[in-house]
């Protein structure tokens, strides 16, 4: 089965994001425009080991 990825603009911390996630769709690009939620959303994502996206 094909899954859909996502791209998530104004992400903030990813919270939204995760909950595509745990719905069984992937995150393919991230874009934040304030580096303190882009920091956040990184440092989260590696410690819940989740794939890291493309960043931009």
């Amino acid at each position: 089965m094909k899954t859909i990825g996502i791209y998530s603009f104004f992400s903030g911390a990813g919270f939204l994001d995760l909950g595509f996630e745990t719905e069984g769709l992937t995150i393919d690009f991230v874009n934040e425009y304030n580096k303190s939620f882009l920091e956040v959303y990184k440092f989260a994502r590696k410690n819940m080991e989740l794939k890291e996206p493309k960043y931009g």
